[in-house]
């Protein structure tokens, strides 16, 4: 059996979802073909790519009628009756041409709401994909439902989890310490809520006295208007609040890395939202699985399929938006040392639900049945 990955993108650092997926896959040959990777990344699978794929005139234009390109065509002659595994529901619409045995699709989160939002032309190609694509995958109940709202056959959407190799991360369970470190991961987007997490870390500092060092992990990852736009209300509401004392900046790193600075965390703060621009995490961040594999228990919100991963038992949940509901819980964690427990619960969280020995095997049936 042949499966054929067809993304944009082949970055482990920002398509880590993706790269796992490859990895953890068994039974089957696999093979990448995508727009462009990362030179300098080990491959896992044979890969196709095209560095002009993004640039010909050709392919924009049908890129703009949602076609697939050329380059794809050509790969896809080689081989007889491939499974075709798309990323992401634009790059399914696009590879509808290339179907020979099975056509899967599956959806992350901008390419939901934001897509249909921003370009009218994408409620009827999704509804064309719909009817045509065989199978579709997200990554919890909520995203089912927003994908079913939408018009998918509900008899064709199979829920699969998000997760991480628990293994290869380091439980650190979180001991008291009179300094209350906070992590922010992310990239520097509006759907990440950091503006509310900014707000109630700076009043946490200011009105209730609590000593805390913000530690910042992520940065703008597009020239996508809407992010530059954010990272400047940021940037100037540090600069208005004179926060920038209380915060170290590392930007993007990889997940080696990424767990070094958590270790240093007693808590994480990680507040989604809906974007006004209809962008959102459709199931969850990855990153919190990460996180809180280490024993780092995360502050988030009900956005999505967030609680899919947190909750009040290994964590903290609060409504969207809500700046007092993020103050409560870093003054509960700071005040009460909740962190510690919720370390342990954190870790077990991921053991039982994500870790990808386990998806990976549940992955592997969904695309063979």
């Amino acid at each position: 059996m042949i499966l054929v990955h067809s993304t944009h993108t082949w970055l482990p650092l920002t398509e880590q979802w993706i790269y796992r997926q490859v990895k953890h896959i068994t039974g089957m040959q696999q093979i990448v073909v995508c727009d462009k990777k990362d030179a300098t990344m080990e491959e896992l699978v044979q890969t196709y790519y095209n560095p002009q794929s993004l640039y010909s005139l050709s392919n924009r234009v049908r890129n703009k009628l949602g076609m697939s390109d050329r380059f794809r065509s050509k790969i896809l002659e080689i081989y007889d009756t491939p499974i075709l595994f798309s990323h992401y529901g634009i790059q399914g619409f696009r590879d509808l041409q290339l179907k020979k045995k099975k056509h899967i699709t599956r959806f992350y989160g901008y390419d939901l709401t934001r897509t249909l939002k921003s370009d009218r032309r994408w409620k009827n190609r999704y509804e064309k994909l719909f009817d045509e694509c065989d199978t579709f995958i997200v990554e919890g109940p909520s995203m089912k439902t927003t994908l079913t709202s939408l018009g998918c056959p509900e008899n064709k959407i199979n829920i699969s989890y998000l997760g991480t190799e628990v293994a290869d991360i380091p439980f650190s369970p979180r001991k008291e310490n009179d300094t209350l470190n906070v992590l922010i991961a992310c990239a520097t987007a509006e759907r990440k809520g950091i503006i509310y997490a900014l707000k109630a870390l700076e009043k946490a500092i200011r009105q209730y006295k609590i000593p805390i060092h913000i530690h910042w992990v992520g940065a703008r990852n597009s020239n996508y208007i809407e992010y530059v736009k954010y990272e400047k209300l940021l940037n100037d509401f540090i600069a208005a609040s004179n926060l920038q004392p209380h915060i170290t900046r590392y930007g993007f790193l990889p997940q080696k890395e990424l767990q070094v600075i958590a270790r240093k965390c007693e808590i994480a703060i990680h507040p989604s939202v809906w974007a006004a621009d209809g962008d959102c995490e459709g199931g969850y961040p990855v990153v919190l699985i990460d996180l809180m594999a280490s024993g780092l228990p995360v502050i988030s919100t009900t956005h999505c399929d967030i609680p899919e991963v947190v909750t009040n038992e290994n964590g903290y949940l609060c409504p969207e938006k809500n700046v007092d509901a993020l103050i409560e819980a870093l003054v509960d964690a700071y005040q009460e040392n909740t962190y510690i427990k919720k370390s342990v619960v954190a870790r077990i969280t991921t053991e039982k639900k994500f870790d990808w020995d386990i998806l990976g095997l549940e992955l592997t049936k969904i695309i063979g049945h």
